[in-house]
């Protein structure tokens, strides 16, 4: 791990640890499952759009599908 990276991973766990304390619910089992579930929905969009990009194309209908994403649930 290179040194901005070890500075970035200290941030979240310091952002993540002044939610928690401020926020109860952060660390809930509910909370963290729905933000596991928007990951992998995410993760998915990404992969999707990886390949158009690497091929030589643009897409750029995946900021309204996760608009779209974002009404539906």
């Amino acid at each position: 791990m290179t040194r901005k990276e070890l500075g970035v991973f200290v941030l979240l766990v310091a952002l993540c640890a002044i939610v928690a304390i401020a926020s109860p619910q952060f660390l809930s089992v509910t909370n963290v499952q729905n933000v596991a579930r928007l990951v992998g929905t995410y993760g998915i969009f990404s992969i999707g759009v990886g390949f158009v990009i690497i091929t030589g194309g643009i897409d750029l209908s995946i900021g309204s599908i996760c608009a779209l994403l974002g009404c539906c649930r």
